[in-house]
């Protein structure tokens, strides 16, 4: 592309160079730079009416808020509910199928999912577990570790199958 000039002045197209005359130094004026829509100029006048409110939060006059609005307290303990209980029933079966894990945590996740299925949650101080929470972090954390060891040995058994 190639600049023109109407009456003495220069007019440059998207990615023209100005024409310049011999000897003369090379210097840039806002006539002769290539033209850039608003969208991809980075500096000079933002195209936000109100930059200010943005970054402090606020809501502009007229326009709606763009705020995620908090989720539901009875509809997050569902969900929790309905996890913690998945996770449960998937390691109770796990437990039934192998001969590995104790009576004891046959115990711990029957009492657990109980708990869990009659009052939404498996402990009763907030400040062992998270908000919205099914399970304590202890609970978990044994939850955790039996589901590891139950891994461990079926990983061992299938292992022990396959080597003559």
């Amino acid at each position: 592309m190639t600049s023109s000039t109407q009456k003495g002045r220069v007019i440059a197209f998207p990615g023209a160079r100005a024409p310049r005359e011999a000897g003369a130094p090379e210097t840039t004026t806002g006539a002769e730079t290539p033209f850039k829509p608003d969208s991809l100029q980075t500096e000079g006048v933002s195209s936000d009416p109100d930059p200010i409110a943005k970054k402090q939060g606020r809501q502009r006059a007229g326009k709606p808020s763009r705020r995620k609005k908090p989720p539901d307290p009875q509809k997050q303990k569902a969900r929790s509910k309905a996890k913690a209980l998945r996770k449960l029933q998937r390691l109770a079966r796990t437990v039934e199928a192998t001969d590995d894990a104790s009576q004891w945590e046959h115990e711990f996740i029957a009492s657990l999912e109980e708990r869990v299925d009659a009052y939404g949650a498996a402990f009763r101080d907030q400040d062992k577990g998270g908000q919205g929470e099914a399970l304590s972090y202890l609970q978990a954390a044994k939850l955790k570790e039996i589901d590891a060891k139950l891994r461990k040995a079926k990983r061992k058994a299938d292992k022990g199958e396959d080597e003559p």
